[in-house]
């Protein structure tokens, strides 16, 4: 197994007379859905860069981030180039691009454990029962890097913003079992690191609830609204042997991450064709 670490490495290569800096990274095929890298994977490896670029200045951690999908990237190696637009006392922004020229269900699917939050379960069983709601629906779920040597980087969280949606798949579906006839695109991810993690929480487990609404009109676009929350135990494969949360864990916990997305629905045929597409592919930040 490829844990999300060991795939989300970014290295510097130089830096161009215009002022941009360029890395490279490889899209490790562990971390797609059907021929696609994971879209918030692929946010990830650009905002690792960006930390990079700023390591020896004041504003090291990242706080927002906005990316746009202008096509689908490929398994592959990528070029990320990022430039300085304003340094402020305060905050430091930047502009990224990622470039690539490269041959082209859940892949990561064995990197993660999972459960589901019985009371967000329960209220989502309700909805659907009464017929009523908002349309949509609501997902709570902790998530586990099986890895033990793994951590909550910046690009596991990023990826973790943009693993919600997969409530969308199972609206769609109608069984948690069927396989995927849809793929939806990440269009839009805008992140936001809200804490760090905090002192006593598990390293490689978070908990990230989500809202989705929209699920048919306009034009086969979904919305959705992520937050990541800190956990205070690992999810472990024998419950047995996983240590008992604190009684006072949900003060204790703090919200890492927010995040919304807007998808677009496609048909997975279409994700299917990048198994064998050589085009350039580019996204920007």
């Amino acid at each position: 197994m490829v844990s999300i670490s060991e795939a989300s490495k970014v290295q510097f290569q130089s830096t161009r007379e215009d002022g941009v800096s360029v890395y490279r990274a490889e899209a490790h095929p562990v971390w797609t859905f059907g021929a696609v890298p994971h879209g918030g994977y692929i946010a990830g490896l650009l905002i690792e860069a960006c930390v990079q670029y700023q390591s020896s200045s004041a504003h090291r951690d990242p706080l927002h981030a906005t990316v746009q999908f202008l096509r689908a990237t490929s398994v592959g190696s990528l070029e990320l180039q990022v430039k300085g637009v304003r340094f402020g006392k305060g905050l430091s922004n930047l502009t990224a691009e990622l470039i690539q020229k490269a041959p082209s269900h859940m892949n990561f699917a064995p990197q993660l454990r999972n459960a589901t939050d019985p009371a967000v379960a329960s209220r989502f069983a309700q909805l659907t029962r009464a017929g009523d709601g908002p349309g949509g629906a609501d997902s709570g779920c902790w998530f586990t890097f099986v890895d033990p040597a793994e951590r909550l980087t910046h690009v596991a969280l990023a990826f973790c913003g943009d693993a919600a949606p997969g409530v969308l798949h199972r609206a769609i579906e109608g069984s948690t079992h069927a396989p995927a006839r849809y793929w939806l695109a990440t269009i839009v991810l805008t992140l936001e690191f809200k804490a760090r993690l905090p002192e006593g929480a598990a390293q490689r487990t978070v908990g990230v609830f989500s809202s989705g609404r929209f699920l048919d009109e306009p034009s086969g676009r979904h919305n959705c609204d992520i937050e990541v929350w800190s956990a205070p135990a690992e999810l472990e494969e024998d419950p047995a042997s996983g240590a008992d949360a604190p009684e006072d864990w949900r003060e204790k916990s703090r919200c890492l991450l927010v995040a919304h997305q807007m998808a677009l629905t496609v048909q997975m045929e279409v994700n299917q064709r990048k198994r064998t597409q050589e085009t350039v592919r580019e996204v920007q930040v």
